[in-house]
C-alpha cells in the first residue's frame, strides 16, 4: 500500500489496525532500509527504497515449484524382534563392541544395530508439502512398508517404529532470508533455526517439532481471527458508549 502512495493514516483503516501499529511496522521497515521518508508540496509520505521492492517481489512474484513446508533428517526405530533367516548382503561396518549393516530399500536407508539388544533405523528421503502432520505420516508409512518388505524378503521381523531424531520441519520464508542476510543463520536452542543456506540459499524457519511449525503457519489466521474479535468487542463497547450517552443526555 505504500508501493501505491497510501498514507499510514488510510493503511490503518483499510486494514483494520490500530496507528500505533502502523507506525511500529513503518519504523520495522525503515530500519531494515526498505521504505525511506519524503516531502512533497510540504507533505512528508513513504516510499519503497530499491531494496523494498525487491522484498515485496518475492511476495508478488508466483512460485508454483516451491511448496509450503518439508520434512527432513527424520529418522525412525524399532527393537529387532526376530533376525533374518537367510544371509543379507548389506555393507557390514565395525564399531566399537558391535555392528551397524547399512542398506536401501526404496529411497529408505536402513542401519541395523547388532548390539546386546539389536535395533534398526529407518532414514527416509526429505520430502515436501502443504501439511506437517501429512508429512509425518507419509514418512511413517513408508518405513513402515519397508518394514514389511524386509519382513516379507528375509523374515527380518521388527517391533512398533518410533521416531528417533528431533528432526527438522521447516517452511520457506522471505522474511527469514531477509534476516539471515542481516545476522546470518540463528539457532534457538530447544526451538530451531532461521536459516537461509547454499546452495538454494531460500529463507526457512525450522523447527524440531511438527507441532509448532503447525502452529506457526496457523498464526496469520488465528492474529486475523483476535483482530475481528477486537473489532467486535470495540463496536459493542462504542454502541453501549452511546446508548449511555443518549439515556443521561
Amino acid at each position: 500500500m505504500i508501493k501505491e502512495g497510501i498514507i499510514s493514516v488510510e493503511i490503518g483503516k483499510e486494514l483494520r489496525i490500530s496507528r500505533p501499529l502502523v507506525s511500529y511496522y513503518v519504523r520495522k521497515a525503515k530500519k531494515l532500509g526498505f521504505i525511506k521518508e519524503t516531502s512533497t508540496s510540504g507533505r512528508n509520505r513513504f516510499e519503497l527504497t530499491q531494496p523494498g521492492n525487491n522484498f515485496l517481489e518475492r511476495y508478488e512474484r508466483p512460485n508454483y515449484s516451491l511448496p509450503i513446508c518439508r520434512a527432513e533428517n527424520i529418522r525412525f526405530k524399532a527393537l529387532v524382534i526376530k533376525m533374518p533367516d537367510i544371509p543379507v548382503n548389506w555393507k557390514k561396518i565395525q564399531m566399537t563392541n558391535w555392528v551397524l549393516y547399512a542398506g536401501e530399500i526404496d529411497s529408505v536407508k536402513i542401519k541395523l544395530n547388532m548390539g546386546n539388544k539389536p535395533t534398526i533405523e529407518f532414514l527416509p528421503s526429505p520430502i515436501e508439502g502443504d501439511n506437517p502432520f501429512r508429512l509425518y505420516a507419509t514418512l511413517l508409512y513408508e518405513c513402515s512398508k519397508v518394514a514389511h518388505t524386509l519382513d516379507d524378503r528375509i523374515g527380518l521381523e521388527v517391533g512398533r517404529l518410533e521416531q528417533s531424531s528431533r528432526g527438522e520441519w521447516l517452511t520457506y520464508d522471505p522474511i527469514a532470508g531477509s534476516f539471515c542476510k542481516l545476522h546470518g543463520q540463528v539457532t534457538y536452542e530447544g526451538i530451531g533455526k532461521v536459516n537461509a543456506s547454499k546452495p538454494r540459499e531460500i529463507g526457512e524457519f525450522e523447527f524440531h517439532d511438527p507441532r509448532a511449525l503447525h502452529d506457526y503457519l496457523l498464526m496469520p489466521r488465528r492474529l486475523k481471527t483476535v483482530e475481528d474479535k477486537v473489532d467486535e468487542v470495540l463496536k459493542l463497547l462504542n454502541e453501549k458508549t452511546q446508548a449511555d450517552d443518549v439515556t443521561h443526555g
